[in-house]
């Protein structure tokens, strides 16, 4: 069901819309891993290793993956991206909101503030 130029063959005989699903894979990858070994990386693409080195470099020369193959200990690394400052900021901005509901209540309903402070007291 594909189109013509879908079943375009690059020069090394590989049809065009595996190469983009490889490419795909490797950069879903490169968000899931810090770093993996080319024979690691090749058994997940369903590829030789040095067919996912050369991939991995051609793409990372290009601009489109952010790390470097070490050949030495056949391992890419991929940039390591730390989630802990955003999810530090989402933590703090939740908290701002839930404090500026707190004040918003504390102004309109200054009665019913005091009943629960009263009632949370306790004996």
């Amino acid at each position: 069901m594909l189109q013509t130029h879908q079943k375009a063959q690059m020069t090394d005989g590989q049809s065009l819309l595996d190469r983009a699903a490889i490419e795909h894979n490797l950069l879903a990858a490169s968000r899931l891993y810090n770093n993996i070994s080319l024979a690691g990386l090749g058994t997940l693409l369903e590829i030789e290793p040095e067919r996912a080195e050369k991939i991995a470099s051609k793409m990372i020369t290009e601009g489109r993956l952010v790390g470097f193959v070490d050949q030495i200990s056949s391992f890419v690394h991929f940039e390591t991206r730390s989630v802990l400052p955003t999810f530090d900021a989402q933590i703090q901005s939740l908290c701002g909101q839930v404090n500026n509901v707190i004040e918003q209540i504390t102004q309109s309903s200054p009665d019913w503030i005091a009943a629960r402070d009263s009632a949370s007291i306790g004996p």
